[in-house]
């Protein structure tokens, strides 16, 4: 029943869409623009922490200092595409108020002489970024009806978590953080991770496709290893080791969630009744 209900509506939308080619409305697609850039910016900024924390530790394996400089470059790159004012006037204010949090970071991790002490308080600076980048995405998100827009902010999650991670094991490993806390927050995350990879799994394949679900399987024994890794109370650290883990995780997921961007982008919005997404 609520396939066919899927296709009438498909075919109600055709009926009415004179340019059959352009199934989602200009303003959906430039909400899904904005909200893939918001948690896009959220996931690389715990991508150059813990190649911050790399640098601090003195690792040189896959050159964690020009990762950083590419991860800057790109950051600043995506931020010039935010123009959420485009979509609700009162999301600029924030957008500019997360925009100067990131000016902050960006010169720190640029220009401050680098120790254990001042990573950890730029992670205080991270974390506040992340906080308020997800809480703008979530604002953004409440303004889509796209059925299928909730898988994507799942993946994006899912990579935003794996890559939280890792930077919180670089940061147990250089010994700023409490040891039992950060276990604990690990442990939480890594069952977020479970019960996101579960409802993608268990997503309707109208709306998140069986082949995707096969590329999300390639992610198991990463996500294993990872479990293990992380969870470790072993004081014999693998930083190079982790980080490998997540950066492959990265890849990995960004071409997932570029894939069903281009799904989505090609499915009708506003197919099923009321919101498609509740955070």
């Amino acid at each position: 029943m609520k396939n066919l209900m899927i296709v009438f509506g498909m075919l109600l939308y055709l009926l009415q869409t004179l340019d059959a080619g352009e199934l989602v409305s200009p303003k959906e697609r430039m909400l899904q623009r904005n909200l893939y850039t918001i948690l896009s910016l959220s996931t690389r900024a715990q991508m150059m922490m813990k190649d911050y924390a790399l640098t601090v530790l003195g690792v040189r394996y896959a050159n964690p200092e020009a990762n950083l400089e590419d991860e800057i470059e790109e950051q600043n790159d995506e931020f010039q595409m935010l123009d959420l004012g485009q979509i609700d006037p009162a999301l600029k204010a924030e957008e500019e108020e997360l925009r100067k949090r990131w000016i902050t970071i960006s010169k720190l991790f640029v220009h401050q002489k680098r120790s254990p002490d001042r990573a950890a308080k730029l992670l205080e600076k991270i974390d506040a970024f992340d906080k308020k980048a997800i809480d703008l995405a979530d604002k953004l998100a409440r303004h889509s009806i796209h059925p299928a827009l909730i898988y994507a902010f799942d993946l994006q999650r899912l990579n935003r978590l794996t890559q939280r991670i890792s930077t919180l094991y670089e940061m147990r490993t250089l010994q700023v953080l409490d040891e039992e806390q950060t276990h604990q927050r690990i442990a939480e995350m890594l069952d977020q991770i479970k019960k996101i990879t579960k409802r993608l799994r268990q997503a309707p394949d109208s709306l998140f496709s069986k082949k995707l679900k096969e590329e999300l399987r390639a992610t198991d024994r990463n996500l294993s290893l990872y479990k293990i890794m992380a969870l470790s109370r072993s004081q014999h650290y693998i930083p190079a080791l982790i980080s490998q883990k997540s950066n492959e995780m990265d890849m990995l997921l960004r071409n997932i969630v570029e894939e069903h961007q281009v799904v989505v982008q090609h499915m009708p919005d506003g197919l099923l009744s009321g919101r498609a997404f509740d955070l």
